[in-house]
């Protein structure tokens, strides 16, 4: 669970790490957390840095994720650790 940070207010240059029984299992730079669609609201958008094949996601360098998703579901069942890049 996310319990330092809302992703609403992570900026560009912020580090994500996304770990399950202690280990990381993804890690993603954050690109831009200011883009909207219509269909599905506000996304943030990252560069992944690792990514071990969890949950089906693809291993592209660049991956995007809208707000209400992280916020609920299987994101939500790892443990997230925010670093700030500023």
């Amino acid at each position: 669970m996310t319990k330092d940070f809302t992703i609403e207010n992570v900026k560009a240059g912020d580090m994500l790490t996304a770990s399950k029984s202690g280990k990381p299992v993804l890690k993603w730079v954050v690109l831009s957390n200011d883009r909207k669609d219509d269909l599905m609201g506000k996304y943030t958008e990252v560069y992944v840095m690792l990514n071990r094949c969890w949950a089906g996601m693809e291993s592209d360098e660049r991956h995007s994720f809208y707000h209400a998703t992280f916020k609920s579901g299987a994101y939500q069942k790892l443990e997230w650790r925010l670093e700030s890049g500023t």
